[in-house]
């Protein structure tokens, strides 16, 4: 963990074999403490997420602050040489966004 900055992370994890069984913690943004125990094998993945909302007060230093940098305040919506806008609002489901997804990222044989 770093006290400074306020980042703490812990793992442990056992293998028997092709299964695992493991467990890891970490403060998140909002302070809490999440608590993740899973398991994975050839039967696949399980876990159980448990959170303990106040475990630790975030110094106000270690809160993100909104974007001060180059292009800060600008629009997010630009347009492309085809003068299409890069944002989009979509009425997809969400099978077909996942299956759009897996059309994109699949290999083309």
């Amino acid at each position: 963990g770093d006290d400074d900055k306020q980042t703490y992370i812990s793992h442990k994890e056992a293998r028997d074999g092709q299964n695992v069984e493991g467990s890891y913690n970490y403060i998140d943004a909002t302070g809490s403490l999440v608590t993740v125990n899973y398991q994975a094998g050839p039967m696949g993945y399980t876990e159980n997420r448990e959170v303990q909302e106040g475990a630790v007060q975030i110094d106000q230093r270690n809160i993100p602050q909104p974007w001060s940098g180059p292009l800060a305040g600008v629009s997010s919506s630009t347009s492309s040489a085809s003068g299409s806008s890069s944002s989009s609002s979509s009425s997809l489901s969400q099978s077909d966004l996942i299956a759009q997804i897996l059309r994109a990222i699949q290999p083309q044989i």
